[in-house]
């Protein structure tokens, strides 16, 4: 994580910061919030966007929370996107569409 951090390959969507705040980051280094605030945004789907995109791809009941779907559908929306996560539902909805980050 650290490598793509400093290759500035990462772009971060505003609802993962969101989270990561909430979660008690570090103060300083390169998993604070003034490093996560320095990345690219990632793209934001709008709220019938995402409706449409949950019916589309029939994802009520696989496990992946409202976040998660905005996440995934970023990626779909931004050129030459994928998505690193350790989440086990995140993650099999990102491979199931191709969007899985492989080193």
């Amino acid at each position: 994580m650290e490598d793509l951090l400093g290759q500035g390959r990462i772009a971060l969507h505003p609802f993962v910061f969101g989270e990561l705040l909430l979660s008690g980051l570090p103060k300083s280094g390169p998993f604070s919030p003034t490093a996560f605030g320095k990345l690219a945004p990632a793209a934001v789907a709008t709220l019938s966007e995402v409706a449409a995109f949950i019916l589309w791809a029939k994802l009520a009941g696989q496990g992946v929370g409202y976040v998660d779907v905005h996440v995934l559908l970023s990626a779909r929306l931004m050129e030459d996107a994928s998505i690193l996560t350790q989440d086990g539902n995140l993650h099999a909805q990102a491979k199931r569409f191709g969007l899985l980050f492989a080193p």
